[in-house]
């Protein structure tokens, strides 16, 4: 019997230069939790956004009670002289008096 060769495929040569283009840069390392608390801001870490307003905080008041209600709307019939007839526009006045804090 003749010895078979045995065929085998040609093996590609590739230039110094496509291995190089081939490479990807390393990978950054991510910062540890420790690195993160430990490392100050950076600048632009501290700038504030301009379009970032500052927020407005107010106190909540509770909602005025009946009793105060009616000691304000008193207040104004006294002030008005007494007159019969205005009790409800004083209640409304005395009522919108304390919602808004005046």
């Amino acid at each position: 019997m003749a010895s078979a060769k045995k065929k085998t495929a040609p093996v590609k040569k590739t230039s110094a230069k496509k291995k190089m283009a081939t490479k990807k840069a390393p990978a950054k390392k991510r910062a540890t939790l420790k690195q993160a608390v430990d490392t100050p801001p950076t600048k632009s870490q501290l700038r504030v956004k301009v379009t970032e307003a500052p927020m407005i905080v107010r106190s909540v008041r509770p909602a005025p009670t009946s009793e105060e209600i009616s000691t304000r709307a008193n207040q104004l019939w006294v002030r008005r002289g007494c007159l019969d007839g205005f009790a409800r526009e004083d209640w409304l006045i005395a009522e919108a008096e304390l919602y808004n804090g005046l």
